[in-house]
């Protein structure tokens, strides 16, 4: 497959008589390149965290390469956006669309900073002679529109790089992860630290009937979230193992919560009842549960793990 560069790009358009226009903007996160990179990369979470900009239909093409199309409400009228993305290198992609009269092409380059990194994206917009006069319309338009990407990127990113300062990794960490394959939300990519949960005791008794909640510990794969449902106790884990996105905000709906970047159902991990009048207990892998008397007490399986 041919991959035409941003240069080359540009100046296929401008051979054509198009007036071009073009607009630097740049991010800067506390995350590593890697991690910027499966942002960019990962499908999966673009209908679910991206859901008021449009919805996007993927068309895997070739290794890296994509065409997708984006659908988006503007003016309250459907527009359609056509595009195709690839990768030029290890630290540059490139995507270019057309919509209405515009072509847009968009490199977007990856570099590292002291203690995080920086993405830089440039946006070439081409436009017949003339309509020219709206080029500063739609880069007004696409500033807009980064500003809102990174406002929901920006905390994915930085949950990844707080999982990496507490010892997690990613089982594809060095490995070339190919956009395809981030639209399977089936697997489990998050690889723990060793190590046992604490012991805690929670009074769970007097959580209301109707979805009172507590948690125990921190929001990684040791944390639990409960959960009162009338006289059951649901035990839901802390961290979506899928990619790391925590799940204490997630609405409980029909007995599962919902992963807020992909929208993976995670059903609870253990259920007590609260009205046994005996002592109640459960296991998950790293944890022994018992239920008595309205308090739960949590303790580290005998090797911390199954």
């Amino acid at each position: 497959m041919v991959k035409l560069t941003r240069d080359q790009l540009v100046k296929k358009l401008a051979d054509q008589g198009l007036s071009l226009s073009r607009i630097e903007l740049h991010c800067d996160s506390a995350c590593t390149i890697e991690d910027a990179l499966w942002n960019y990369r990962d499908l999966g979470h673009y209908n679910v965290v991206h859901s008021g900009a449009g919805s996007i239909l993927y068309n895997p093409v070739q290794g890296d390469a994509l065409s997708y199309l984006l659908f988006k409400s503007w003016l309250s009228l459907p527009l359609l956006i056509m595009a195709n993305s690839y990768a030029l290198d290890e630290r540059t992609l490139l995507h270019f669309s057309a919509w209405l009269y515009f072509v847009i092409v968009v490199e977007t380059r990856f570099e590292e900073l002291p203690g995080g990194c920086r993405v830089t994206s440039g946006y070439d917009i081409a436009a017949p002679r003339a309509i020219r006069f709206l080029l500063p319309l739609v880069k007004l338009l696409l500033r807009r529109n980064h500003r809102a990407l990174m406002q929901d990127d920006l905390p994915m990113r930085s949950r990844r790089a707080q999982l990496r300062q507490w010892g997690f990794r990613y089982d594809y960490d060095g490995a070339e992860r190919l956009s395809e394959a981030t639209l399977d939300l089936s697997g489990c990519h998050v690889v723990a630290p060793s190590g046992p949960c604490a012991s805690a005791s929670i009074l769970v008794g007097g959580l209301s009937p109707q979805g009172g909640e507590a948690w125990v510990g921190r929001d990684d794969h040791l944390g639990l979230r409960l959960v009162r449902r009338e006289s059951r106790l649901l035990i839901f884990p802390r961290l979506c193992r899928h990619e790391g996105a925590s799940l204490d905000a997630a609405p409980c709906v029909g007995g599962a919560v919902s992963c807020p970047w992909h929208g993976r159902a995670q059903g609870p991990i253990a259920e007590l009842p609260l009205d046994a009048g005996e002592e109640m207990t459960a296991r998950t892998p790293w944890h022994r549960l018992s239920l008595s008397g309205g308090i739960l007490r949590v303790s580290p399986t005998e090797d911390g793990r199954g």
